[in-house]
């Protein structure tokens, strides 16, 4: 399976125009195989994924940080850091099934929607604050 023809590395790109492409569909999905630095240091909630994931597009991450909180309920795919066996295998499987593809960028869109939408999230703060 060549990547040729598959895969664009693009470079560095605008946040205009990456959340164009996103918007017109120009990507299948989206991968961040994020660490845990040597001095600690590790992802909180990467608002990549969470632009992604508005724009309904399937997600594969690892299992550090905060990530596991934003695509919990198999809201996005997560690996184990630094397994790049098992995060080749999961970008594999999505290519290859476009109906999972589809899961999980509904499932993505609606845990933002729910959790992370400023709508939601202003409305639980204000909750509790609300004295009653």
């Amino acid at each position: 399976f060549g990547l040729n023809g598959h895969v664009a590395f693009v470079g560095a790109v605008s946040h205009e125009k990456l959340l164009r492409q996103m918007k017109e569909g120009a990507w299948d999905l989206v991968v961040l195989p994020s660490i845990v630095t040597e001095g600690g240091e590790k992802e909180g909630i990467p608002v990549s994924l969470i632009e992604a994931m508005s724009y309904q597009l399937p997600v594969v991450s690892t299992t550090t940080g905060g990530i596991p909180e934003l695509l919990e309920g198999e809201a996005g795919v997560m690996v184990s850091p630094q397994d790049p066996i098992a995060l080749a295998d999961a970008i594999e499987e999505l290519a290859k099934d476009p109906a999972m593809r589809e899961r999980l960028g509904r499932a993505g869109r609606q845990r933002i929607e729910e959790e992370f939408a400023i709508d939601s999230v202003v409305a639980r703060l204000v909750s509790h604050f609300e004295v009653g």
